[in-house]
């Protein structure tokens, strides 16, 4: 059994370093398809929307945090909300390392600094993993439904979230460790926190996706199923690092309207630099707090010594 899973790792490693460059080959051929049709709409672009885009996204490293500090506090760890978001913010160029999940295996590393057991570390990566995309699929399909569109996708998606998140709390009572053990609260607070995350995330792309008037007619609905849907697929294809090329296709696919796939693809593809931008503007702003800490923290001593 310990073989097979070995050999599923290193075919899914391999997966990923072949997907990889191969939808980014594919958004570069479809920029080079569409590059007339992508200037003329990026030309018009509201800069003021994409401005928000940014700055909500920004806002979000406010909510990730807070994920942690709510299951870690409900496994009885010390760990503080300050604590959290320090960690977090601080490890953000590491979401840009190649392979994708080296934010996450940073923020463990400092966070078992701080006391937290491998298990409830374990316990917690599981949860950030299988609620994001649960409520995703749940909110997606709640969006897909309410833009009037075929009835069935948007109602599968939502049973099929629900159903994991009804069996997600068995699935922990059953295997977790005396200090994993949840209350029905907090799991509630946590996907409470999920939701309102994707909520705000999805309003980003909205804001983003309407500063191209070539886009104004696409429904606030049908622009919240497709991020969310999007971002979902991309994080099932799990032989696609981060959901390149995956999250593109299915969002260009249910978003191009006026544009066509390639386009509307690349778009998409877009986005990404706003994530990039809220990212640098989240880390440069930590930096400075910390430089300005550090500095009044030497300022003081140095005023004691004289």
């Amino acid at each position: 059994m310990r073989d097979g899973y070995s050999w599923f790792r290193h075919a899914l490693a391999s997966a990923r370093w072949v997907f990889g460059p191969f939808a980014v080959l594919f958004l570069v051929v479809a920029g080079i398809g569409a590059r007339g049709t992508f200037e003329n709409v990026v030309r018009h672009a509201h800069w003021p929307a994409l401005i928000i885009a940014v700055l909500l996204w920004s806002a979000l490293h406010l909510l990730s945090p807070a994920f942690t500090w709510v299951v870690l506090r409900g496994f009885g760890t010390n760990v503080r909300y300050v604590d959290a978001l320090a960690i977090h913010v601080n490890r953000l160029p590491a979401r840009y390392l190649p392979g994708g999940i080296w934010h996450t295996v940073s923020r463990v590393v400092d966070l078992h600094g701080k006391g937290v057991s491998r298990t409830q570390l374990a316990t917690m990566v599981a949860l950030e993993n299988i609620l994001p995309v649960s409520v995703a699929l749940v909110l997606g399909g709640a969006f897909l439904l309410a833009a009037g569109q075929d009835s069935r996708p948007g109602a599968a998606c939502m049973m099929g979230g629900v159903a994991i998140l009804a069996c997600l709390p068995a699935l922990l009572r059953h295997r977790a460790v005396a200090d994993c053990r949840m209350a029905g609260g907090t799991y509630f607070l946590a996907i409470s926190i999920t939701a309102a995350f994707w909520l705000v995330a999805a309003t980003a792309f909205a804001r983003y996706w309407l500063a191209f008037p070539a886009q104004a007619e696409s429904g606030l609905a049908d622009i919240y199923a497709a991020y969310l849907l999007g971002w979902a697929s991309g994080f099932i294809a799990v032989f696609a690092p981060q959901g390149l090329g995956v999250f593109e296709s299915v969002a260009g696919a249910l978003l191009r309207g006026a544009l066509p796939f390639a386009g509307a693809t690349m778009l998409v593809a877009g986005f990404r630099v706003t994530i990039l931008a809220a990212d640098v503007i989240a880390y440069a702003l930590f930096s400075a707090v910390r430089f300005a800490r550090r500095k009044t923290h030497v300022d003081t001593i140095s005023n004691g010594r004289l």
